[in-house]
């Protein structure tokens, strides 16, 4: 009936932060990942079981710690230069004199450098398409584990050898897809940002 009674209306529907969002995100995943892998090891042939463990498995989680961390570093640097951006106008239009506005000018000068390095590092390192790349190659890959698992389960865990070829080859064509984009679009990216410095030291 009255406002307070309102604004803590157990309908309303709960917003997350993004960060929590990516969270439980990725346990969603991880558990997927988790049963898909009891589910099938079990009934593979030992052979099988070696490739399932050493290749598709170990992409899986490597990329999965991969995206974690290229997430972690790029909204953390995106948002110190964000941040910076803003604090430093701000500090200019204080406009003081004196010891007052000495400090101001310091304070200035360090969170400007540190805005400046964090974007940098952000251009550098490129961890904005690295967390891309390792988000769609995890996807893919447990995209594979999933199609798979339901062969087992359409087949009462005795799938055909054309469903375990398929399987293979489409790891090995993620794996080999992932390794191209990442040529493509982090190697010859810091290379050619390199190149582009020299050229204009060089002409200076």
């Amino acid at each position: 009936m009255n406002g307070a009674e309102s604004s803590t209306d157990s309908s309303a529907p709960t917003v997350l932060p993004q960060d929590r969002v990516l969270k439980v995100k990725d346990r969603v995943l991880k558990a997927q990942f988790d049963s898909y892998r009891r589910t099938v090891e079990a009934k593979l042939q030992p052979a099988q079981q070696d490739y399932w463990n050493t290749v598709w498995a170990s992409a899986v989680d490597k990329n999965f710690r991969k995206l974690q961390n290229m997430r972690k570093w790029f909204y953390s640097l995106q948002g110190a230069s964000t941040a910076a951006a803003i604090i430093v106008p701000a500090l200019v239009g204080l406009n003081l004199s004196g010891s007052g506005g000495v400090t101001v000018r310091w304070v200035t000068f360090a969170v400007g450098l540190i805005g400046a390095l964090c974007s940098s590092f952000l251009q550098l390192f490129r961890f904005g398409p690295r967390w891309r790349l390792y988000r769609d190659c995890f996807s893919a890959l447990l995209l594979t584990g999933r199609d798979y698992a339901t062969e087992l389960a359409l087949t009462q865990g005795q799938p055909t050898k054309e469903a375990w070829n398929k399987f293979q080859g489409d790891v090995d064509a993620t794996i080999a897809n992932y390794d191209r984009a990442y040529d493509a679009e982090i190697i010859s990216a810091v290379q050619t940002q390199q190149s582009s410095r020299t050229s204009r030291t060089v002409d200076t």
